[in-house]
């Protein structure tokens, strides 16, 4: 597995030493969960498995466990594994996924969108980064100026940089599709983040990245869940 150098990022010895290791090691910064799902050969479909019309909390997120987890952490993993935050930078600014096609959520970006944002995310200067805030907070101020780079394509760069880092948010971003999974929850809120606590306890199985994944992939489900917890 590829280890990440970081004793040039200006880190803090204890995040350092935190940060050294394999990818799985790295993910398992993130979630614990994600050490195990990478032992073994992915056979997840990463999309939503649920055949009921009205799927109680519990059944939503086990099934995020037992059928997107695993590609999420594999996913997530390609962006830990760069031998450096330049390779990351470089990486994340060719759109590219681990199979070597363009990412699914940029995929409707237009050319010059992707072109003009690709060159600005190359010139971030993150070194000096220690959460995901400041890293989601730098990609923001970069981005937020490129008409077609939204809220989703931010947080997306944020979230790919910010794993050769080591630095999970630790709170859940929302975007066009985490904030209607929100929705379905009665979450409504015009904040761009919210703490865990916000969410219902079933979500407590989850951290932060992976509410902000399952509101969006199963956003249809929990606007017909049953048992929603107010």
């Amino acid at each position: 597995m590829v280890r990440s150098r970081i004793t040039d990022l200006g880190f803090s010895s204890t995040l350092a030493r935190s940060r050294r290791g394999s990818r799985a090691d790295w993910l398992a910064t993130m979630n614990p969960s994600c050490q195990s799902s990478l032992s073994t050969q992915s056979s997840q479909s990463g999309t939503c498995s649920l055949q009921a019309a009205s799927p109680p909390l519990p059944a939503i997120v086990q099934d995020y466990i037992q059928h997107v987890r695993q590609r999420a952490c594999e996913h997530l993993a390609f962006y830990a594994g760069q031998p450096s935050l330049g390779d990351a930078l470089d990486v994340v600014a060719t759109w590219r996924n681990p199979e070597g096609k363009i990412e699914r959520h940029q995929r409707r970006l237009r050319r010059d969108v992707k072109r003009v944002a690709g060159e600005l995310i190359r010139q971030l200067e993150l070194r000096a980064a220690t959460s995901f805030e400041a890293v989601f907070q730098r990609v923001q101020e970069a981005l937020g100026g490129v008409n077609g780079a939204g809220d989703l394509v931010v947080y997306d760069v944020a979230l790919r940089l910010a794993a050769v880092l080591g630095l999970p948010p630790q709170r859940v971003y929302l975007h066009r599709g985490s904030r209607a999974g929100a929705r379905a929850l009665g979450i409504r809120t015009k904040e761009r983040s919210l703490p865990l606590d916000a969410f219902p306890p079933e979500f407590r199985r989850l951290h932060a990245w992976e509410i902000e994944n399952l509101l969006c992939v199963y956003k249809d489900k929990l606007s017909k869940s049953r048992n929603l917890t107010s």
